[in-house]
This record gives C-alpha cells, structure tokens and sequence, in this order.
C-alpha cells in the first residue's frame, strides 16, 4: 500500500486534503486523515506528516492524532525528513526562506539554515525551498530558485548543499530545474523529481522516467 498526501485546502472525509492509504492489490484508496498535508515520514511506527495549518501532525499507526508540533508562523511548511540517529526533524520552510530543525523529544527548534540573506531584508518566499534530505553531514534541499526570483517566474532551481557542521552554503548539486522535489537518496545515488518536466533523475545517470507531468 502507498501513502499519498494532498494540500488541497478543502477537506472532509471522503475529498480534499489529508492523508490518503491506497491498497494495490486489491485496489482501493481510503482517507486516514483530514487536513492541508504535504511531506510524510515515518520513525518508530508513527508517522510525522506537514499539516500546514497545524504544523507537524504525529500519528500513530492506525494514523490516529497523537501529537503535534508547532512549527514558525508563516512557514508554510512543505517538505519533512526525520533523523533517526539524532533524532530531529528537518522541514522544508518557504515562508522563511530555510529549512528548520527541531528536537523529537523536545519538540522545539534547535536550528534553522537559511539559504541566503535575502529573507532578512524583504520577509518573502524568494527560493521557495520545499523537500529537506539530511546524508552523513550534508543536508540537500531542493528549490524553485537558487538566485531567489521564483516570485519573478525565474526557475533556476535544483538541489543544494548546506554542510550541517558549519551551516555553510556549499552550492549546487544540480542546476537548472523547474520546480524540483523530493530530493532522496537511492541506491547510493542522489535522486529527485524535476517536477514541472515530469522527470524523476538518478544521480549523473540521468532521467529514469518522464510521466506526464
């Protein structure tokens, strides 16, 4: 079975946003959860789900309402990736220019990387960060806008490199993508959708598949 989520701001219990569970075999799609939900990770059978109106919804396996935690007002959070080994939580923030870090068991933020000044200076979503991926020291984010003009219908994005030691920007590790998400890594490759194209990559091997958008 397939977890989907949808950010449709509508939402009951049949339609609109929340959580979907689709069974392949045999098919069949059930609403588990009622909300305005992007990123989905899980971490010892619950599952850490971006609800944008209530920031990160915990459920348990029966997708039962256990625990929330709030995140920075006008974040608009998309994307989540859970550490495991120290256990944080990195969330894609494009209200805020960042990806944001917060304790499991604290449930408070111990960090926030901010891809550029240039929030600082006007409050705006200028890259438009969304899908967080944390690998040894390296977090991997992909973006609408390396420059941070996406808002100017400028799609210079790709995936980038923050080093977690130093904060420190590393650059680009792929360039020139419209509208990219869901950085991951697979069989030892970087992999990530360049979505508006319908592309999914695999590291320098190049695409794997085009669907249909």
């Amino acid at each position: 079975s397939l977890l989907i989520s949808s950010p449709q701001h509508f939402s009951d219990k049949n339609y609109g946003g929340g959580l979907y569970q689709v069974s392949l075999n045999p098919y069949k799609i059930t609403k588990v959860y009622i909300g305005k939900t992007r990123g989905i990770s899980k971490y010892n059978d619950k599952y850490y789900v971006i609800d944008m109106l209530k920031g990160i919804v915990v459920l348990d396996k029966n997708y039962k309402e256990i625990d929330i935690i709030e995140l920075e007002k006008n974040s608009e959070p998309h994307g989540i990736f859970v550490d495991k080994h120290n256990k944080l939580i990195y969330v894609g923030s494009p209200g805020r220019d960042s990806i944001a870090v917060y304790s499991i068991n604290t449930k408070k933020m111990v960090n926030e990387y901010f891809i550029s000044d240039k929030w600082g200076v006007n409050k705006k979503d200028n890259h438009h960060v969304n899908d967080p991926f944390v690998f040894g020291n390296s977090l991997y984010i992909s973006m609408f806008s390396f420059s941070g003009n996406w808002m100017n219908e400028v799609y210079d994005g790709g995936i980038m490199e923050i080093d977690l030691n130093s904060g420190k920007v590393l650059g680009p590790v792929f360039s020139n993508k419209w509208m990219p998400h869901s950085v991951t890594r697979v069989n030892g490759k970087l992999t990530f959708l360049n979505s508006m194209m319908g592309e999914l990559y695999h590291a320098s091997y190049g695409m794997i598949c085009k669907t249909s958008g």
